[in-house]
């Protein structure tokens, strides 16, 4: 008996050798073999339309024209807004100053480290051989080719996991920018939380990907950075960039010193909460430091406060929260050490136990089924 893939919930079934042809001859009747073909042009038809508007050839142009936007709004707008009638990141930030604003330079270092990474990512797509059914050539079958084409196939899966998220993001992102440089706290808000959405999807459909545990240590940090890390780290940020932007909008509704002080509090303790899940619960290590660092800056600028901070609040305030930042980042330092620990010694036993069981086949000893990582 033959067994064949029937598509959706239905998965692996077995073929129906019970069913009785329909008549061609009756009327409105189709014979089973016009039918079959029918069906087959036309899921191949769809099938073919989503692989070009969702593969390969199509999303690293998506994604090169996104890029090169987001630069130019939050480069252009963000540092030069005067020109555009927009006040700069700058300059709002230090007008509607929080006790959880990260120390300036902070904001420099993280974006730099972003847009290096989603440009390394960006070029990385056009390095990329699309496969048939995205519009490729189709390749010889020497083994070079086939090495090659295994080589790809991790990065195209990664970018297609990203999909059109990337372009959601960046769209939300320079909204965020002119409404920010506008002054519209409250739109800022609402688009901070799409852009935090956006990455969250794109940070936990990477996250699906499987990846070879008999790859060596440099090709899977390889795969990582160029696939994984240009969204983690601008995820991280995003993250602690959220939490600054509620306190803004409390900060724009003139909210009193106690108020704000207790939601300086809140803060902390809302990012030790998410950086605990994302370790804990998920696995994640590059958001939490990214965390970290985002608290550390909090710390440093505490260290000097602004003028306006020294007016509105008590010297025993700002030292509480200039301590609670660093606490807060040392312990969630700590857990991201022993979650690290314990991944890499659960990746060198699975990594052990896969070569284990690819010796058995490689000698054609029976093994049960294994499901792919």
């Amino acid at each position: 008996m033959s067994y064949s893939y029937r598509g959706g919930a239905e998965g692996w079934g077995k073929k129906n050798q019970n069913v009785t042809p329909l008549d061609p001859e009756a009327e409105g009747g189709v014979s089973a073999e016009n039918s079959t073909r029918s069906n087959g042009r036309t899921t191949a038809a769809t099938s073919s339309w989503k692989d070009k508007i969702f593969g390969i050839a199509v999303l690293r142009w998506v994604n090169a024209a996104a890029y090169v936007t987001n630069a130019i709004i939050t480069y252009g707008v963000g540092m030069y807004g005067g020109s555009f009638g927009l006040s700069t990141n700058s300059e709002v930030s230090a007008y509607y100053q929080t006790l959880v604003t990260p120390v300036a330079w902070s904001f420099a270092v993280v974006w730099s480290i972003i847009f290096a990474a989603q440009a390394a990512w960006v070029l990385r797509q056009f390095c990329i051989k699309p496969s048939r059914s995205d519009g490729g050539a189709a390749g010889s079958n020497s083994e070079e080719a086939e090495d090659d084409k295994s080589k790809s196939a991790t990065a195209e899966k990664a970018v297609k996991a990203v999909g059109y998220r990337y372009l959601t993001a960046v769209i939300c992102q320079g909204s965020w920018t002119i409404c920010f440089g506008k002054e519209y706290i409250i739109a800022s808000f609402v688009l901070m939380m799409c852009i935090w959405i956006n990455l969250l999807t794109i940070v936990r459909n990477l996250d699906t990907l499987s990846y070879d545990l008999q790859a060596s240590v440099p090709s899977r940090m390889k795969d990582y950075v160029l696939d994984v890390l240009p969204f983690a780290v601008h995820f991280g940020w995003i993250s602690a960039a959220f939490v600054v932007n509620a306190n803004v909008l409390m900060e724009s509704q003139e909210v009193e010193s106690n108020g704000m002080y207790g939601a300086a509090i809140g803060s902390l303790v809302f990012i030790m909460i998410l950086a605990f899940v994302l370790i804990c619960r998920s696995g994640y290590l590059t958001a939490p430091l990214v965390l970290v660092f985002a608290l550390l800056g909090i710390y440093a600028e505490l260290a000097n406060p602004q003028a306006d901070i020294v007016a509105a609040f008590e010297a025993e305030q700002i030292d509480t929260i200039r301590l609670a930042a660093v606490g807060t980042a040392v312990v969630v330092l700590l857990v991201i050490i022993v979650q690290a620990t314990r991944q890499y010694r659960v990746y060198k036993r699975e990594q052990k136990e896969e070569a284990v069981h690819l010796a058995k086949v490689a000698r054609g000893a029976p093994v049960y089924f294994r499901a792919p990582y």
